[in-house]
């Protein structure tokens, strides 16, 4: 089974035997590239697609063994062929101030022309730092330019542009930063997450007025799951913007897949323009294909290489041996091991490492320091240097870990601590900062090296392997252009791992959809929404899918059946439909007409999935407040909810309250938090 699937929920074991005929065949069959980026047109795909063998893109192996047997990996760099640089010039005066420079840069260059000449829809895979986001801002412009050489009748029917972005954090950035930029053009640029307050049909109208709409996968699913009731809004809407479409392939990559295809079905008649970009991966030619202008022409596919990247970050990973499957032992082992690590990639310049929890950022922070002052205390060359400068932190442990250049940062700490490291790491005082992970989503540290200690991190009571979209964010950290020529990422993990982290930093990971994993809620949505009607109508829906498009590229080069398959979809797609029929959320008739039933219908709207739905139904009618309160804290949709350090006295007071009518017998569990949290708000406990 593909190791990228694995995390899926096996709700189409069917399907899923299709996906393990391609599993084996990993090498995807690729046009060897004699310069570093391809356009792809529709005669270039047929000819890769009917290729049965070639050598894959920016191949490398990895080279030499460092110390305790750990082996470093070096990206291969494949020197670029010359790019005449497009100057800013070339666009309209208007959009000058878009720009804050004279010429774009190679990349934005290579994609001009298709990106603010022409409505094709366009797929640029590019390293993490090559400029992708300027591409996408040269889309925004030819948008607002077709609209100002408009006649003014039509220009008044306001054309939209949807940026989708995996997290919040990018989308509130990305927000800021276009309002901004766009802000001399006029340019109302709108963020809507799932975190912001929602109250309808004043929010529709803020949404219908904005020019540039900013949001998630799953906001504009909700969103797009009432495309009926706010037909204005959605026919504005002229371009798609989709940021790290690259993440697919995890479980809520399925959102984004058929949310796309969605809109695909339903706006096919305000030929709306989508451009997608992507971390490198060997098959993003089938996004291309997915993607397509039309049944005859795949979208633009531009590729570029790490040559490309204005900063070139090394990367090695260091896998090390485990001793037990104690995952606290091995994090508690790596400790041992940064401090050697530092002093062999560092250089003296500032580094960033992640750690899994609080605690094993104060352990790994302690260490670092321990093996300094053992170091310095010998007459020997430290990695970085004692700052002159002492700063002075509420925390007594942290003040001490500064005296050596050493800070912490994580939620725990003071928030005024926080900003104070965070500002002495930007003026150099602070040399080494130790966080945990979530920092690489949150402030911008710039830093030339980052260390990834350790591959998995503690949630739930339980160990789970960091996401790809988490590790490639904290690998985009090392060397920002405006700070570094170059930069340095170091992954530390063990052995069973290395060769998927290998895999991930060289971009040699496929990409694959996930829509397998929850095909039933999916399904449910689109018949709720009247996109699917009939089970032939599901089947067509199904083939408009990146799924679809992989199954089917994988059988044009002869490695699955391509006489089998096509019939198991068709039985596969039947049996879904069966089971939402069997669970009352759909209803169908003797002519096979599909329709959703109120069940359906709150399913679908308040975005519940199929496993929940399922769970409630089968304590309904009779269930007690209490089974009902057991069965939501345990939803699947909550499992990323933490217990964590320092949580368990507060919510052991709100435990007490009289308010809280089913007082979990302890609190140390998720679902306990989730509990008590949940009771009080129905309570209207005042939590502040």
């Amino acid at each position: 089974m593909l190791a990228l699937a694995s995390p899926i929920s096996r709700a189409h074991p069917d399907l899923d035997s299709i996906y393990d005929a391609m599993a084996q065949p990993r090498q995807r069959s690729h046009q060897s590239l004699d310069s570093a980026s391809v356009e792809s047109s529709a005669g270039a795909a047929a000819r890769n697609l009917s290729s049965s063998s070639s050598s894959p893109v920016n191949q490398s192996q990895p080279t030499g063994l460092a110390p305790d047997n750990a082996r470093s990996y070096y990206a291969t760099q494949h020197p670029a062929v010359s790019t005449p640089l497009t100057p800013v010039t070339a666009l309209h005066p208007v959009y000058a101030s878009v720009f804050p420079f004279t010429h774009f840069n190679r990349v934005q260059s290579q994609c001009f022309d298709v990106a603010a000449h022409s409505l094709s829809n366009l797929v640029v895979a590019a390293p993490t730092g090559c400029g992708k986001t300027g591409v996408l801002e040269l889309a925004i412009v030819q948008m607002l330019e077709q609209k100002r050489c408009e006649e003014p009748e039509t220009a008044a029917r306001n054309r939209k542009a949807i940026y989708l972005a995996p997290t919040r954090a990018l989308c509130s950035e990305k927000a800021r930063d276009w309002q901004a930029k766009f802000s001399t053009l006029k340019v109302s640029v709108k963020e809507i997450t799932g975190d912001m307050p929602f109250d309808g049909h004043g929010n529709i109208l803020d949404l219908i007025h904005a020019d540039v709409v900013v949001t998630t996968p799953e906001k504009w699913d909700s969103l797009t799951r009432r495309w009926n009731e706010n037909p204005k809004l959605f026919g504005q809407i002229r371009l798609v913007l989709i940021d790290e479409v690259h993440l697919l392939h995890v479980s809520r990559g399925s959102t984004l897949e058929v949310l796309v295809s969605r809109m695909r079905m339903l706006g096919d008649n305000h030929n709306i323009r989508y451009i997608a970009i992507s971390a490198t991966a060997p098959n993003a030619i089938d996004i291309a294909a997915w993607l397509a202008n039309s049944n005859t022409s795949i979208a633009t596919l531009k590729e570029f290489d790490e040559s490309f990247r204005p900063v070139q970050i090394a990367r090695h990973i260091y896998p090390f041996k485990r001793t037990n499957n104690n995952d606290f032992a091995f994090d508690s082992l790596l400790n041992y091991k940064l401090f050697d690590k530092l002093a062999v990639h560092m250089e003296g310049k500032p580094a960033l490492i992640f750690c899994p929890t609080r605690k094993s950022v104060a352990k790994a922070a302690e260490t670092l320091v321990d093996h300094f002052t053992t170091v310095q205390s010998k007459g020997g060359a430290t990695p970085w240097e004692v700052p002159a400068l002492k700063p002075n932190f509420k925390n007594s442990i942290l003040q001490r870990l500064a005296r050596y250049g050493v800070a912490l940062h994580h939620a725990g700490i003071d928030a005024d601590d926080r900003r104070l490291v965070e500002q002495l790491f930007l003026k150099g005082v602070i040399r080494v900062v130790v966080s945990t992970t979530t920092l690489a989503q949150g402030v911008n540290l710039p830093c030339r090296t980052i260390v990834i200690k350790g591959t998995r991190f503690f949630s739930n009571g339980d160990w789970t392997e960091l996401s790809e979209m988490d590790v490639l964010q904290m690998i985009g950290r090392a060397g920002r252009p405006q700070h570094d020529t170059s930069g340095t990422a170091i992954i530390m993990t063990d052995h069973a791992h290395y060769a998927h982290y290998r895999s991930l930093v060289n971009g040699d990971s496929p990409l694959e959809s996930s829509l397998h994993g929850n095909l039933c809620e999916h399904l449910n949505a689109e018949i709720n929404l009247s996109t699917i009607s009939t089970k032939l109508g599901a089947l067509e829906w199904l083939r408009k899918s990146f799924l679809y498009c992989v199954i089917v590229i994988f059988s044009t080069r002869r490695v699955i059946d391509s006489g089998g398959w096509e019939k198991r979809l068709e039985e596969i797609v039947g049996n879904a439909v069966s089971e939402l029929c069997q669970y009352r959320l759909v209803e169908s008739d003797s002519s096979g007409e599909l329709r959703s039933t109120g069940l359906g219908n709150i399913m679908s709207k308040e975005i519940i999935r199929f496993a929940t739905f399922k769970q409630i139904l089968e304590i309904l009618p009779h269930a007690s407040v209490h089974s009902l309160l057991q069965t939501l804290c345990a939803a699947d949709e909550l499992k990323d909810i933490t217990m964590r350090a320092g949580e368990k006295k507060p919510l052991g007071d709100i435990r007490a309250l009289l308010d809280i009518r089913f007082p979990p017998a302890k609190m140390t569990l998720a679902v306990d938090k989730i509990s008590v949290l949940l009771q009080a708000s129905l309570a209207g406990v005042n939590l502040q």
